[in-house]
């Protein structure tokens, strides 16, 4: 019995050095994947968005004005 639980310790043990080693190699460096940086990543794309929505419209507008110009060229 006593046998049984000191195998019982060791195991739980070595699992936990296993696991804290395997999670010091996987866990992000420090300034990597923080909560800032993940803000600043989310208001870059935001931004990025906005931006190609913006001249998207401004895009579409010119193709009306241009698609009017000719239209009412040809009308007259």
């Amino acid at each position: 019995m006593l046998r049984n639980i000191t195998n019982f310790v060791r195991g739980f043990i070595f699992g936990l050095v296993v696991g804290g080693s395997a999670g010091m190699l996987i866990a992000p460096k420090p300034g990597e994947n923080t909560q800032s940086t993940l803000r600043a990543r989310i208001q870059a794309a935001r931004l990025a968005f906005q931006q190609g929505r913006t001249q998207a419209e401004k895009d579409l507008l010119e193709y009306f004005e241009r698609a009017k110009g000719t239209r009412a060229g040809e009308e007259a």
